[in-house]
């Protein structure tokens, strides 16, 4: 019982952090909008993909890399 708590924590932790990246990348995702639920998910679905696009062709492009990592992209699924 008491590992159980302790992966859900870490887990809620984790979920914040993302949380707390892409409010910072996107000021949209800070305000309240009064758009249907289903623009609302497309909304943070497509802040998630540029966040993730961001990251591979900046890391490309400023370090010279042919293949970007994939260490800290957000998973979508």
């Amino acid at each position: 019982m008491n590992y159980s708590i302790y992966v859900m924590h870490n887990l809620q932790n984790h979920f914040e952090h993302i949380i707390g990246i892409l409010k910072m990348r996107f000021s949209i995702l800070k305000i309240t909008t009064f758009n249907p639920i289903e623009s609302q998910t497309n909304i943070v679905i497509a802040s998630c993909v540029l966040h993730n696009f961001i990251r591979i062709h900046n890391a490309s492009f400023f370090v010279g890399i042919r293949h970007a990592p994939t260490e800290g992209l957000l998973a979508l699924k």
